[in-house]
C-alpha cells in the first residue's frame, strides 16, 4: 500500500466553500489515472466512479468505487462519506473505506475530520484516520491544516503526524493553493513525507518522499466538465513516479 502521510490536497469541507466554487454540488465523477514508475516496477493503474448522492447547505453524503492495480497485484474498494456543518462555523466528516483484498490498500480505513471557520478570517481542521491492514498492520494518522480564502484564491497548510504499530512514526507536510475562475478552478500543491508502504511479508517500508501536483476542474458545457491531475514523486531512492488522471463530470 502506498500512502502519503500527508494528506489532504484536497477537502471536501463546507467551510466557507460555497462563496467561491461548490465541490459538494450534487454529481457523477468517473476518473481513471495511470501511473508510469521508473527502475522497471509495473505501473499503477485505477478506476473509479464516484457520486454525491445528497447535497446541500448543511450534509453532504456520497459513494465511491473503484478498481486498481499495483505492483501487478489487483484489488476492488469501496468509501463511504458524510459530512455535515452545525452550530454555524462548525463541519463534520466521515469516511469509510473497505478493501476486497487489502494488500495494496489498507483493509479498513475509518476517517474522521472536524473544521472551525474562525469568524471567516481562516479555518483549521482536525483529522484522525485509522487504516488496519490485511497482515494485522494498522496505522494512525492525526493531522491539522489552516486555511484562508482571499478574493479568488484557497491557500492551506497541513502538518501530519502518523504512528505505525511495531514501525515508529513519522511526519509529513503539504502545501496547497486553489485558483477559483467562473465554474472552474486550478490547484497546485507540494508535499514532503514519509510514506508508509505495508509488505506482503507483514513488515512495513518506511521512505522519504517529495512530490508535485497539479490538479483542477474546467466546466466545458452546462452541467457537463473535466478534471484532470498530474504529478511527479521522488520515492526516497527507489523510484520516480508520474501519474496523469483523467474524470468526467457530471453535475445535477
Amino acid at each position: 500500500m502506498k500512502k502519503f502521510i500527508s494528506i489532504l490536497l484536497f477537502i471536501f469541507g463546507i467551510v466557507t466553500l460555497s462563496d467561491a466554487y461548490d465541490f459538494n454540488s450534487k454529481s457523477i465523477i468517473y476518473n481513471t489515472e495511470y501511473c508510469y514508475l521508473t527502475d522497471d516496477y509495473a505501473p499503477w493503474k485505477s478506476n473509479s466512479i464516484q457520486t454525491i448522492l445528497k447535497s446541500d447547505h448543511k450534509d453532504v453524503v456520497g459513494i465511491k468505487g473503484e478498481s486498481l492495480e499495483r505492483y501487478k497485484l489487483k484489488d476492488k474498494r469501496v468509501e463511504l462519506f458524510y459530512s455535515t456543518a452545525f452550530l454555524d462555523d462548525f463541519s463534520w466528516q466521515i469516511d469509510y473505506t473497505f478493501a476486497q483484498n487489502g494488500i495494496i490498500v489498507p483493509k479498513d480505513i475509518i476517517h474522521n475530520k472536524i473544521s472551525y471557520n474562525v469568524k471567516d478570517l481562516f479555518g483549521i481542521s482536525y483529522g484522525l484516520k485509522n487504516s488496519k491492514y490485511k497482515n494485522d498492520s494498522k496505522s494512525q494518522t492525526q493531522d491539522v491544516e489552516l486555511e484562508k480564502y482571499y478574493n479568488s484564491f484557497r491557500f492551506a497548510i497541513n502538518r501530519s503526524f502518523t504512528h505505525v504499530k511495531n514501525a515508529g512514526n513519522s511526519t509529513g507536510n503539504s502545501v496547497t493553493a486553489h485558483y477559483f475562475y467562473n465554474d472552474n478552478y486550478t490547484a497546485i500543491a507540494l508535499s514532503s513525507a514519509k510514506e508508509l508502504e505495508a509488505l506482503a511479508n507483514s513488515s512495513v517500508l518506511i521512505s522519504d518522499v517529495k512530490s508535485i501536483s497539479l490538479y483542477g476542474e474546467y466546466a466545458i458545457v452546462k452541467d457537463w466538465g473535466l478534471g484532470y491531475s498530474t504529478q511527479y514523486v521522488e520515492q526516497d531512492n527507489l523510484y520516480i513516479k508520474r501519474s496523469i488522471s483523467l474524470a468526467a463530470i457530471y453535475k445535477f
